[in-house]
């Protein structure tokens, strides 16, 4: 598999020229024919569209640039310093590296990459920029420029042999001249251009390779959460963006009038440069805006001292943030710039807390003297905890009540009901961690209960009910320190309201056992800290998609091949509902509604196989569970259905007749749940698995928050369930070969399947919930369009939540479309596309007669049935024209009795369930059926000669309207 393409950019003329972009194969042509004054020093492997640079990868020489606005002489000293630097800091053969007079008043120097690095990785480094940048502040001198470690598109390098304005040229130059250059040597040497001078072959030096890999692992430290800390910013910027305006706070500051006092130019200068190039702003734009500014700033220093200078230096600072990938937009630098009195809401500070509260002392350490400056102290009466434990001090007396103490400590709440659970915390013994525990509330009921809890961990507890008392005190004290930990019972990415403010502001959350991620910025006053607790021992999904590679272009035939395992409309429904349920959360909060994934055919189609290489989008190195129907308890059913938010509990073995035959109402159960599961709604409430003191942790109420995808032989036709899914047939007749091939393909190698579930988590952070709203319901207003108009009434009755799920199958595979373009152009678009063309066309006859047939009641689905029987001459089941049922002029009667049993007799020959157990359920859905006119029809020729039996008359053009046909006469 062959690397990436690499690219570079070049300048014909520079200044303010239009940047040309052209591959790295062309860039020794490109300088030969077109001689443009500039190109850039380094190749990338990318330009993004969105300008998230965190993925793009970098390679090419370590460069340093040596300048000092004019003062030649000095230059020459400061680069003949750096040179010694190299050999005697890092051990470097300054043979092997390039040096060039820059033909102005400058001096280049460059080093390849395998004298750093052992192994010059083939798919380039990212970040290379800033990894050269702090190597260069490792061996910094005077005049050595830190401003060309910009990053991005990219840094200018002059190309040598050019002539420049002045009539100069960048020039080759070699160790010895540069260990000997004065200022009348470079005048005479950048006069003409001169041959390159070839350097000794690259070797790796361990000295230098070993700075480099401290300054890469400080680069990856920097960028640690940059992703997040884009998305933050990109969340507050995008709707005035959008809007075309300039939120209030920044006028303020570009103008002048909302600059607190004192606040230092270049401070001020740096966080509008960064406003500036975080909304793509041009330079005249932001230095016409920051006029005001600059005519009325009180200077701090001479450096700004005037108009222009100040002018000079937003430039300046503005075409570094330009094209620096150091910085992102925040909010918290602003408030110190801001005035006191101004309110930022207009950038999402708001108010939280009363700061008129003394705030909390804070305790170095745990020491015996510690309670002395306790305000609380005389509540406990003598108890206290030191470094060496918890004693109760008694007049002259010092008792010891525990040889343990208990460090770090946090407060956790029920993140639904904000209801304190208890305390965690590291308990150290002789000064040594020996494990983190967790204490529930419980626990400080009683000293039995305590001392249970230490028992449990080999420690004794000597205290009673007041020493108890005490340590809920003192850990509560601890505990403002740790902050508040809220806990959650489920697994996934989801949208959560806030339990640490009172607004209803929906908060994007990706929790499982080992990882917790918020939209929410960790500086922000509303930020909340979450982990994952289960409800019962049975209840985790053990997600871990975050922990997949991201997209690289190893994986494109992978991707390919998902778009090539089966038909397209298949494809379309599974891959659709796959990427959407992602999201789940997100379409309950704005559509109360989320489809299940039915998937029916015969055996050995590949219904099971394909469902678990799909839920790879969800799970990286876990183990993908695939439950039986047949085998879950309701018990089992209830938790894993409400453990997880995103990804899906799989149900295989879905067989109505075994379930039924099982008992104990499974089968009722699980339609109950699916119902449930459309809407997010309850399922069940349970206790708690264990009352002691550790193990109270848990939500008791459950709910259907998981995706469902069941599967089984023969579709599940209940008009409740049928509209509530999406559903998918599969068949051996449309396997082919090379299908076959590409799946297998696939099932061996799923990494792409995880790395693309983890860039769909990601983007989940970045959603717009308005545009999401609005673009979901014009694909439903296209759906509804494309529906032609035949049955009416039962297609209109039938069609919302139908089209609905094709919408949301829809919409995931646009999303699939807008991340595959994003990391590989356009190549998918084609394949993406042609799944949705099998979504998005209008809605076939045949399609409008389905959706009509699964919108009928369970008493329009029997009628119809009936009728069909009366066709059925001679058969067991038969129904007899008048005897059984009479038809008149639009109107038909029929013996409620004999018309059931004939249905059961029928169910029972072709070994279905009959929709009504029982005549009497029947009879009861009759009386309120809308075709029916009488239900007694005391004067029906029907009825036997003194017969009780029950008849009832129906319209026969209101039967039609609910679909059922005609009967025989």
């Amino acid at each position: 598999m062959s690397g990436p393409t690499w690219y570079f950019h070049y300048q014909q003329k520079g200044g303010e020229d239009k940047w040309v972009l052209d591959q790295a194969v062309n860039r020794e042509h490109v300088t030969e024919k077109l001689k443009p004054a500039f190109v850039t020093v380094l190749d990338l492997s990318s330009v993004p569209a969105e300008n998230d640079w965190s993925t793009v990868r970098y390679r090419g020489p370590m460069y340093f640039d040596f300048d000092a606005d004019g003062d030649l002489p000095l230059v020459c000293e400061e680069f003949q310093t750096f040179l010694l630097k190299l050999a005697t800091e890092v051990d470097f053969d300054l043979t092997q590296a390039s040096y060039y007079l820059s033909g102005g008043k400058g001096m280049h120097v460059e080093i390849p990459q395998a004298c750093f690095m052992p192994k010059v990785p083939a798919t380039g480094t990212v970040w290379l920029p800033t990894i050269y940048r702090y190597i260069a502040e490792a061996l910094i001198v005077d005049t050595l420029d830190m401003n060309v470690y910009s990053g991005k598109r990219g840094r200018m390098w002059r190309t040598p042999g050019v002539q420049r304005e002045s009539g100069k040229y960048k020039v080759s130059i070699t160790l010895e001249e540069a260990m000997s250059m004065t200022p009348e040597l470079y005048a005479e040497l950048v006069s003409a251009p001169r041959e390159q001078v070839v350097p000794t072959p690259a070797s790796c030096n361990s000295a230098f390779s070993v700075l480099f890999e401290r300054c890469k692992t400080k680069a990856q430290t920097q960028y640690r959460g940059k992703k997040k800390r884009q998305t933050a910013a990109n969340l507050l910027l995008d709707p005035w963006i959008k809007a075309n305006k300039t939120p209030p706070t920044i006028e303020g500051l570009m103008d002048g009038t909302l600059v607190a006092d004192g606040v230092g130019f270049q401070a001020l200068g740096m966080q509008l440069a960064i406003y500036a190039a975080s909304v793509n702003m041009a330079s005249a734009e932001f230095i016409e805006r920051c006029r005001g500014l600059c005519e009325n700033h009180v200077s701090d220093s001479r450096r700004y001292g005037s108009f222009s200078k100040r002018v000079v230096e937003l430039q300046r600072i503005h075409h570094y943030m330009s094209e620096s990938s150091l910085y992102d937009f925040d909010v918290s630098p602003l408030r110190k710039l801001v005035k006191p009195s101004h309110a930022m809401a207009d950038l999402g500070i708001m108010e939280t807390e009363d700061k008129g509260d003394v705030p909390v002392q804070q305790i170095a350490t745990d020491t015996a003297d510690a309670p002395e400056s306790d305000m609380h102290r005389s509540l406990r009466k003598g108890f206290f905890m030191n470094a060496d434990g918890m004693f109760k001090r008694s007049g002259e007396n010092t008792e010891a009540i525990c040889r343990a103490t208990l460090r770090n400590v946090e407060c956790f709440h029920d993140a639904t009901k904000g209801t304190f659970l208890g305390y965690e915390f590291d308990v150290v013994q002789s000064g040594v961690k020996t494990f983190r525990a967790m204490l529930a509330a419980e626990a400080f009921t009683s000293a039995m209960a305590m001392k249970r809890f230490f028992v449990n961990h080999q420690i004794g507890f000597q205290g009673g009910d007041f020493e108890v008392m005490s340590l809920l005190d003192i850990l509560s004290d601890k505990a403002k320190r740790g902050g508040k930990v809220y806990v959650y019972p489920r697994e996934g990415f989801m949208l959560l309201q806030n339990p640490h403010v009172e607004q209803k502001e929906p908060v994007k959350v990706y929790l499982t056992q080992d990882n917790f991620v918020s939209s929410l910025a960790e500086d922000d006053p509303a930020y909340f800290r979450l982990q994952y607790r289960a409800v019962q021992a049975m209840s985790s999904f053990n997600i871990d998609i975050h922990k997949a590679p991201e997209l690289d272009d190893s994986m494109r035939p992978a991707l390919h091949d998902l778009f090539s395992f089966t038909r397209e409309d298949v494809g379309a429904d599974l891959i659709g509902w796959f990427v959407s349920c992602h999201y789940r959360s997100v379409y309950l909060e704005l559509f109360n509604q989320f489809p299940l994934l039915q998937i029916y055919g015969e055996a050995g189609a590949g219904k099971s196989q394909t469902v678990w290489l799909l839920a790879h989008m969800h799970w990286y190195l876990k183990d993908i569970s695939v439950k039986s129907a047949a085998s879950c308890t309701p018990f089992a059913l209830d938790t894993h259905a409400s453990s997880s938010t995103s990804a899906p509990l799989i149900l295989d073995e879905f067989k109505p007749r075994e379930l039924k035959t099982q008992g104990k109402g499974k089968y009722e159960k699980l339609k109950d749940m699916f119902k449930a599961s459309y809407i997010g709604g309850d399922i069940g409430e349970r206790g708690t698995l264990n009352k002691g003191a550790e193990n109270t942790l848990s939500v008791i109420k459950n709910r259907a928050t998981a995706p469902v995808v069941f599967m089984g032989e023969a579709i599940e036709m209940e008009t409740a369930i049928i509209e509530r899914c999406v559903t998918v047939n599969f068949t051996k007749q449309h396997q082919t070969k090379q299908r076959s091939l590409a799946f297998n393909r696939l099932h061996s190698n799923p990494v792409a399947l995880s790395a693309l579930g983890c860039q769909i988590v990601q983007m989940g952070f970045s959603l717009d919930l308005d545009a999401m709203r609005k673009e979901v319901r014009d694909i439903q207003t296209e759906i509804e369009a494309g529906m032609p108009s035949v049955d009416d009434e039962n297609i209109k009755r039938a069609a919302p939540r139908m089209i609905y799920n094709r919408a949301v199958v829809i919409h995931g595979l646009r999303v699939l479309r807008h991340i595959l373009n994003g990391a590989y152009g356009d190549e998918f678009d084609a394949s993406v596309d042609a799944l949705l063309a099998t979504r998005t066309a209008s809605m076939s006859t045949t399609e409008s007669a389905v959706v009509a047939v699964h919108a009928m009641s369970e008493v329009s689905k029997v009628m119809n049935r009936i009728a069909l029987m009366s066709r059925d001459v001679e058969a067991f089941h038969e129904m007899r024209p008048n005897k059984d049922y009479l038809v008149g002029d639009g109107w038909i009667e029929l013996r409620v009795e004999r018309s059931y049993d004939q249905y059961r007799r029928y169910c029972a020959g072709i070994h279905d369930t009959p929709l009504f157990d029982s005549v009497e359920s029947f009879t009861y859905a009759l009386s309120s059926y809308s075709p029916v006119t009488d239900k007694v029809c005391s004067s029906s020729t029907l009825r036997d000669e003194g017969s009780g039996e029950r008849v009832v008359r129906m319209s026969l053009k209101k039967l039609a309207k609910e679909g059922v046909q005609t009967f025989r006469t």
